[in-house]
Order: C-alpha cells, then sequence, then structure tokens
C-alpha cells in the first residue's frame, strides 16, 4: 500500500513539473498592453484602436502583451487594472509561461 501511495506520488510531481516546465520565475517581457478580443479576433492594436481598447479592458476583456516580434501573451490580471495604459508600451515583469503564452504579473 505504501509503495503504490509512494508511486503515485512520484508521478504527480513528475507531471506537475512537467507541466511547468516552461515558467520562468521573475521574467520581464516588453510589448504593447492590448485587449484579448479586439486584437485576437481583429488584429487591432496600436494608437488607432487604443480608445477601444482601453473601454474594453475597463469592461471586464481580458488583457494581454504584445511584443515587437508578435508573440502575444495573455496577461493573468484583470483587464480593468490595466486599462489606463491600454495601447501603450509596457515592461511587465512576472511568472513567464513560454508554453501557454501566459504572464502572471508581480504585484
Amino acid at each position: 500500500m505504501n509503495r503504490i501511495l509512494v508511486h503515485s506520488l512520484a508521478a504527480v510531481i513528475l507531471t506537475f513539473a512537467a507541466a511547468f516546465s516552461g515558467v520562468a520565475k521573475g521574467h520581464a517581457v516588453e510589448g504593447e498592453i492590448v485587449d484579448s478580443r479586439c486584437y485576437q479576433a481583429m488584429n487591432k492594436t496600436g494608437a488607432e484602436h487604443q480608445m477601444c481598447a482601453k473601454s474594453c479592458l475597463k469592461g471586464g476583456l481580458p488583457a494581454g502583451l504584445l511584443t515587437s516580434k508578435g508573440k502575444y501573451y495573455t496577461l493573468l490580471i484583470q483587464g480593468n487594472a490595466l486599462a489606463a495604459v491600454a495601447g501603450e508600451q509596457a515592461r511587465v515583469e512576472g511568472k513567464v509561461d513560454e508554453n501557454a503564452s501566459t504572464i502572471i504579473p508581480m504585484k
């Protein structure tokens, strides 16, 4: 019984480690703060879209970060917290998961 429990626990730990192998702690990524809906559905970015992005983020849509190389990251934070800087360049520091293309910003 104990042996089965140990093997099961080891399998869970290895699965967890594999799932988070792409996670970097304390990493910073630079890019434009965008709203997820307009960027992903219509590729809308930049100054001409800034007011719409602010409105979308204030309404609670998820925020994203678009790098100069075209890589999109979903920011795992309430979008309305970033509404004031929508459409602007920003440096986001936090836990970056390259596999899931997400960033958990540091508080």
